[in-house]
């Protein structure tokens, strides 16, 4: 029976490298995995909707192939695939899926039997749930998390926006030369805020 599950974590809690994994599992065995992902999610190039693209990970540079959709469009994936020869789909960077594509992906699970899995931050760098993320918790058969670790040494939980060594509050920017994120556990999560 197929499931719909999230694997969320911090930044840099190996997740794109869990799905390409994953990926590579399947391919290994003669199977057709398919990779989507958010045009939202620009780390790797910019994609419009429907086009095919790569999705990386630190740990394996040279990634997979993937099929990159608007956020709030996934709906639309069977423009682009035929679900009857996919045998999983692969959501990476799924916190930036809108409620509408986790019931989508709830009902490709539902009405062809096709399990779905979902990697993804739980937080933004506020310690908010995304929207995707909240949908996922809310729908998923399956949740696991992915363990991320502190400077502290403690199991990395929340994540904080850094540039030139100082922290950044406010709107959420996307990772780039400028902006890094660093993974912390909710200790020192709680302490950068009350600085």
């Amino acid at each position: 029976m197929a499931k719909l599950s999230f694997v969320f974590g911090s930044m840099n809690s190996a997740k794109s490298a869990r799905l390409l994994a994953t990926n590579h599992c399947y391919l290994e065995k003669g199977m057709k995995p398919l990779i989507v992902k958010s045009t939202i999610d620009v780390r790797n190039g910019r994609y419009n909707h429907g086009e095919w693209g790569k999705t990386t990970s630190r740990a394996i540079p040279q990634g997979a192939e993937c099929l990159f959709l608007e956020s709030g469009r996934f709906n639309e994936m069977e423009r682009f695939v035929d679900l009857i020869y996919t045998d999983v789909i692969l959501v990476d960077e799924a916190q930036f899926l809108m409620k509408d594509d986790v019931w989508y992906l709830s009902d490709v699970v539902d009405e062809y039997d096709l399990a779905v899995v979902s990697y993804g931050l739980k937080t933004n760098a506020e310690g908010e749930l995304f929207e995707g993320s909240s949908a996922l918790l809310a729908m998923a058969d399956e949740l696991e998390e992915c363990r991320g670790i502190c400077k502290c040494g403690r199991r990395a939980t929340h994540h904080i926006r850094m540039s030139g060594g100082v922290g950044l509050v406010g709107e959420a920017g996307i990772e780039s030369e400028d902006v890094k994120y660093e993974s912390v556990c909710r200790r020192c999560f709680k302490e950068f805020f009350r600085k």
